[in-house]
């Protein structure tokens, strides 16, 4: 990897086939080390997006300037290519994807919007992510964190066990941080990638959680205007599938990533 502004750690041996890993809102790279490490025979890198983790000095988050990051860092020569994202980082992974040189192999988009199809939808997305934005400056990220998970879409990690510590851990993030990311890289600032995505790797699974509703439906329409794609539903959850399913998602993981000749 050239460098980069984004802060990444690695797991596995570089000459091994190449995995970028991209996390949600709020999250960091390091929430997909455990997956890395159960899948072996690749070489993961585990990316902190803007505002986040140890990336989250770089506050003046912009959704090109953030694929363009990516782009420009991720030039080194690699036997194979591929990108796991989920939610806000499946989102990064579409617009890399679709703007890439790089041949990518595979492509495990979870939980992630494709894209909002009308100008207007994503205007008024934009303005509910620049409030939600506001509110999370007036709260504080602690207490944000409370209320965004009992949110419809998030509300099952909140009745989970784990999630105390997991809102510990979000908590530090910065306020100021994530609100800037939340903005720049909000759903209504990409563009509608889907007819760009099958062009753009050789393999695409998109996933969702059964109980999500909602994405179950967008990632339905995905599949269905890229017939060669593949699309898992996991059981029993919604939009966290990585948290509540992951040894569901790892056999998901293990199937679509490639392997060391």
């Amino acid at each position: 990897m050239r460098t980069c502004p984004l802060n990444y750690e690695t797991v596995g041996d570089p000459h091994d086939p190449w995995v970028l890993w991209f996390h949600g809102l709020f999250g960091c790279g390091a929430d997909w080390r455990s997956f890395a490490q159960a899948l072996p025979g690749r070489y993961h890198l585990l990316i902190d997006l803007p505002g986040h983790g140890h990336s989250a000095t770089i506050v003046e988050s912009s959704w090109h300037r953030c694929v363009a990051e990516l782009i420009e860092a991720l030039v080194e020569p690699a036997s194979s290519l591929s990108v796991v994202g989920y939610s806000m980082g499946a989102r990064v992974a579409m617009g890399w994807l679709c703007h890439t040189l790089r041949q990518v192999d595979r492509a495990v988009l979870i939980s992630g919007h494709p894209g909002l199809q009308q100008v207007s939808e994503r205007e008024h997305r934009l303005q509910v992510d620049t409030e939600r934005a506001a509110h999370l400056m007036q709260l504080g990220t602690q207490n944000y964190l409370h209320q965004w998970y009992q949110s419809e879409l998030l509300q099952e990690i909140h009745l989970a066990e784990q999630s105390e510590t997991l809102i510990a851990r979000r908590a530090r993030n910065e306020s100021a941080s994530v609100a800037a990311a939340m903005v720049g890289l909000s759903t209504g600032q990409q563009p509608d990638y889907v007819s760009d995505l099958g062009k753009r790797a050789r393999h695409i699974t998109w996933v969702a959680g059964a109980r999500d509703a909602r994405y179950v439906a967008l990632l339905q329409r995905a599949h269905r205007k890229m017939p060669g794609s593949d699309l898992k539903i996991a059981p029993t959850v919604g939009h966290q599938v990585h948290l509540l399913q992951p040894q569901w998602l790892h056999r998901v993981l293990s199937d679509a990533l490639p392997l060391a000749a």
